[in-house]
């Protein structure tokens, strides 16, 4: 069995350019990812116990470093990435999830004030007041859809920043552009099914004592590495 520790270097997930060539957006080719790896069911095995104790906040770094590393190999073409150099895989999954809640903090700390603001100085206006009543009822589905589309647009920001290894990255035009192309669409439509698919398996198994809890462990594990692999050869078709 290859060593899960210490091979191959991590250098070599994102030192490199990314490869131009097209990916598949063929579900299947992210699903089975994992599986490329000599040393999958020790990656896996470490995954598990990872996410099984991501409630102490330190092995959860640590598992985004790891989705990192994955969508950043996918996107050089390079072998499946092991957990290796931990330190640098915390920093990895701290840019990572920097990447993840993006969106969200631009939602809640920009479009969210900056919206009700609005809302209220409509309002305060009398010429504008028939105007605010209006804008009142739209108010809510306004936030509603932006907090849909901020969530949508998470996997977006999460591959632009591996594929340039660069977080500034994520406030572009380009990677707006690839929210609003039909490909991205397509890939959410074809991993949502797969992904409550695994919660529910994943809620079952948790009412299993002990074994039960590992696997439901592994099921999160696999479902968040496919649906990183899933979204890396997709969106690499477009960036």
């Amino acid at each position: 069995m290859t060593d899960n520790t210490t091979s191959p270097p991590t250098a070599q997930y994102y030192d490199s350019p990314p490869t131009p060539a097209k990916r598949s957006q063929y579900p299947g080719a992210g699903m089975s990812y994992l599986f490329k790896s000599n040393s999958w069911k020790t990656t896996t095995l470490v995954g598990s116990v990872l996410l099984f104790l991501s409630f102490t906040v330190v092995p959860l770094f640590l598992i985004v470093g790891y989705c990192w590393r994955t969508s950043a190999s996918i996107q050089r073409r390079s072998a499946p990435p092991v957990f290796n150099d931990w330190r640098r895989l915390f920093i990895e999954g701290s840019r990572g999830l920097v990447a993840i809640t993006a969106p969200l903090i631009v939602f809640f700390f920009v479009l969210l004030p900056s919206t009700t603001l609005a809302m209220y100085s409509l309002a305060s206006i009398e010429s504008t007041q028939s105007i605010a009543v209006v804008f009142s009822f739209l108010f809510p589905l306004i936030l509603v859809a932006a907090f849909l589309f901020s969530i949508y647009s998470i996997p977006a920001c999460f591959c632009k920043a591996t594929h340039q290894n660069n977080l500034r990255s994520i406030v572009s035009l380009s990677t707006l552009r690839i929210t609003l192309r039909p490909t991205y669409f397509f890939l959410w439509l074809i991993t949502l099914p797969t992904v409550f698919a695994a919660l529910l398996a994943s809620l079952i198994m948790n009412f299993i004592p002990l074994i039960g809890q590992f696997l439901s462990a592994a099921t999160l594990f696999f479902t968040l590495v496919a649906f990183t692999a899933v979204f890396s050869e997709g969106i690499g078709i477009d960036i």
